[in-house]
C-alpha cells in the first residue's frame, strides 16, 4: 500500500521487516489446515511449541508459505515473505532465530494467507501451505508436520477489490494490487503468537501429500529484506465531526472519537509511504475503523489533485476496516 494521505478514524504507524539471508536448498515439509478450500481466501495460524535446557549458538530454519506468511518467534515477529516469483522458482527465507529463543518453553508461529480471487496478481499460487525446516537435524521435531497446530482465524473478511474500485466509481483502468481486509476482534484469537496462548482448542496440522514433487520448486530469497523501521504520520489536515485540533501530529498520541459519532480524519504523511499500519484502540465496543489510502487526493474520478493540497478535493482509495470490541487492542494489516 502507498499512504501520502490518510484517512482514518485513530492513530496508525507503518511496520516492516529487515534481515539477512543466506542460500541453501530446503528438503519441504508442506502442511495446510485440514478440510480448507485450499484456493480462497483465508488467515492461518500455526503453533509448534517447545523446550530448551540451553539455547543453542545458531537455530537457522527455512520458511516459506503459498500465498505469504508472517512468522513469530516467542510472540516477536521475526519475518515475513515470501519474496515474489513462480512455481519454478519459488521462494523460500533463511533466517537464525537463535537470539529470539530462552531457556524452557519456546514457541514458533505463522500467520499464512491466502487472498483467494482477490489475492494481488504477484501472487503465484497453487493452494494453502505453509512449509518450516530447520536446518540441524537435533531440531528436527520443529519441521512443519501433523505435530504443528493449525487454527482458520474466523475474524477476517476480504474487501474485494471489484467493491473498493468500483463501489465508489473512482478508478478506470488496471489494478493488481489485491483486495483489502476487514476484521472483527470479537472473533480474533488475541495472543495466539504467545507462549501463554491456550491453543487446546486447535486441531493438527495436515501434511500435503504429493503424487511426485510438491509444486513449489523452493530456491532460496534472491533480494535483501525489506527495511524495517517505523514510519509516523506528520500532520492532520482535517477533521469532520470530531474535536481533534488541525495541526502536527506523529500518532504517538490518542485520539478521541465520542460515542455515536461518525467522524472523518485526514492524515498526512507528508511524503510517499509503503508499510502496514498499525492500530492501537481502546474501547468503542461496537464501532469501527476505516483506513482509506491514497497518495493524494482527487478534484474528480481519475483525475488526481496535487498531493499536497487537501481543499475541496475528494478521497478516494483503498481501505481495510478493524471493527472493535471494546478491548484495549494493538492491531497490523499485516496480510498484502
Amino acid at each position: 500500500m502507498i499512504n501520502q494521505v490518510n484517512q482514518i478514524f485513530l492513530c496508525s504507524f507503518l511496520f516492516l521487516s529487515l534481515f539477512p539471508v543466506s542460500f541453501a536448498q530446503p528438503a519441504s515439509h508442506w502442511v495446510s489446515y485440514p478440510s480448507a478450500n485450499q484456493t480462497a481466501y483465508g488467515v492461518y495460524h500455526f503453533r509448534k511449541s517447545f523446550e530448551l535446557d540451553k539455547v543453542p549458538d545458531k537455530m537457522v530454519i527455512h520458511v516459506s508459505a503459498d500465498n505469504r506468511y508472517n512468522l513469530f518467534v516467542n510472540g516477536k515477529r521475526v519475518c515475513y515473505g515470501p519474496a515474489k516469483g513462480d512455481l519454478k522458482t519459488y521462494k523460500y527465507d533463511i533466517i537464525d532465530i537463535a537470539p529470539f529463543l530462552h531457556i524452557g518453553e519456546n514457541l514458533l508461529a505463522a500467520l499464512v494467507f491466502n487472498g483467494g480471487d482477490d489475492k494481488p496478481m504477484a501472487f503465484i499460487s497453487v493452494q494453502t501451505a505453509f512449509m518450516l525446516r530447520v536446518e540441524n537435524s537435533n531440531f528436527s521435531e520443529l519441521n512443519t508436520n501433523s505435530n504443528w497446530k493449525v487454527y482458520k482465524n474466523p475474524a477476517y473478511r476480504v474487501i474485494s477489490y471489484h467493491e473498493m474500485l468500483f463501489k465508489e466509481r473512482w478508478f478506470y483502468g488496471f489494478y493488481a494490487c489485491g483486495g483489502g481486509d476487514e476484521i472483527f476482534a470479537e472473533k480474533y484469537p488475541w495472543g495466539w503468537e504467545t507462549t501463554g496462548f491456550d491453543d487446546s482448542g486447535w486441531i493438527a496440522a495436515e501434511p500435503l501429500l504429493f503424487d511426485k514433487q510438491p509444486p513449489w520448486n523452493l530456491v532460496p530469497r534472491n533480494i535483501p529484506f525489506m527495511d524495517n523501521h517505523l514510519a509516523y504520520p506528520a500532520k492532520i489536515r482535517k477533521v469532520n465531526n470530531a474535536d481533534i485540533p488541525i495541526g502536527k501530529w506523529d500518532g504517538t498520541s490518542s485520539l478521541t472519537i465520542p460515542a455515536n459519532t461518525k467522524a472523518n480524519i485526514l492524515i498526512d504523511f507528508e511524503v510517499l509511504t509503503m508499510g502496514y499500519p498499525e492500530l492501537a484502540v481502546q474501547g468503542g465496543s461496537g464501532s469501527y475503523i476505516q483506513v482509506k489510502y491514497a497518495e493524494a487526493l482527487y478534484e474528480a474520478v481519475n483525475l488526481k489533485a496535487h498531493r499536497d493540497s487537501v481543499n475541496n478535493l475528494n478521497m478516494f482509495g483503498v481501505w481495510d476496516i478493524f471493527h472493535a470490541d471494546g478491548g484495549e487492542r494493538v492491531f497490523r494489516f499485516y496480510l498484502n
